[in-house]
């Protein structure tokens, strides 16, 4: 560990040096457990950096890896990167449904932190539970129902998403959006 608290393999996994990555794990599997000051494994950083194929190799040579958590109980699939979700290991997406230390599952993080287009994706799993609660009782459509007052239906690509919409920039607000909707 350097002073900073990290290894060899948090080092490469952030620099994205798969083939560093792949010579370390393939001389000790036992590495990819080993948390960082923060609480990282390297499963847990490849995932938020969208490292995809760092994952495949981690999950590969050290399967275990995937039950590994931060320090607020989020997984692989928590801290997925939000772009380039389409190519997330299948073996992360057993984590759908889990939920962190508060009851959160990926979808209600997705919804909190206004990543719509992540939320998109795990909606689009056949396997998504819209029924699980946090410990709030709430669940991903409740967030998205109390934040509705900011938000409105734009279109791209074909597909309706959801915008932030902030009162400033947009005073016309709910309605407008309604409006903008029904079109």
């Amino acid at each position: 560990m350097d002073n900073r608290g990290k290894a060899a393999i948090h080092h490469a996994v952030e620099a994205d040096y798969w083939v560093f990555v792949d010579q370390m794990l393939e001389a000790d599997p036992s590495i990819a457990l080993f948390p960082d000051a923060e609480g990282y494994t390297a499963i847990l950083r490849a995932s938020s950096r969208g490292c995809w194929k760092i994952c495949e190799k981690i999950l590969r040579v050290c399967p275990e890896s995937i039950e590994a958590r931060n320090d607020k109980g989020q997984h692989a699939l928590h801290l997925a990167n939000h772009r380039n979700m389409g190519k997330i290991p299948p073996e992360i997406w057993v984590l759908l449904n889990v939920g962190d230390d508060e009851g959160n599952t990926p979808l209600h993080l997705a919804v909190k932190e206004n990543h719509y287009e992540k939320a998109i994706l795990l909606t689009s799993s056949a396997s998504i539970y819209l029924g699980a609660v946090n410990k709030e009782g709430l669940t991903a459509l409740d967030l998205c129902e109390s934040d509705w007052q900011h938000m409105n239906f734009k279109e791209k690509n074909g597909c309706n998403f959801f915008v932030w919409i902030d009162p400033e920039i947009c005073p016309r607000g709910l309605e407008y959006a309604k409006i903008m909707q029904a079109k």
